[in-house]
Parts: C-alpha cells; structure tokens; sequence
C-alpha cells in the first residue's frame, strides 16, 4: 500500500468543515509500524497510540496531517484550509 501524494484524487469519504477536509483512508493493520505502509511521509508519535505523519519539514507550510490510531490502524487525512 502507498499513500497518495498531494495533488493526486482523494477518496470518497471526504467530508468539509470549516475550510478542513477530513479524509478516512485505508486503515493499517493494527499496531505496526506505519513506516512499513508509508515511506513518503514523516512522523511523530504524539502518544503510546497516536502517530502524525505529514510531507513537509518545519520551515515548508503544511497542507495536510495524517493521524495514525496504531492500536486500530485507522487513519484520517486533514487537508489544511487553502
């Protein structure tokens, strides 16, 4: 499996509030590593369950945010208002 890059089509369980897109994406199997299923992003684990992954450095603007629940493997894309 390979994470879609920005500029590619999202999927249909896009919803819109307030200017953020949250997008549910295809889940991982729960408590791998996410860099097994994802080599394009970077990440930080933000607790013993939650993992962020993003595609830019600290000095580049965010477009996106993907957080990682590893006890389920679910995973959400919030796009950033434009």
């Amino acid at each position: 499996m390979r994470d879609k890059q920005e500029g590619q089509s999202e999927g249909e369980n896009l919803q819109e509030l307030e200017g953020f897109r949250f997008e549910m994406m295809e889940p991982i199997p729960a408590g791998e590593n996410p860099f097994v299923h994802d080599s394009f992003h970077m990440g930080e684990r933000l607790g013993n369950n939650i993992m962020a992954m993003f595609s830019n450095h600290s000095h580049e603007e965010m477009r996106y945010l993907i957080l990682i629940d590893q006890n389920t493997g679910k995973r959400i894309k919030i796009h950033m208002p434009k």
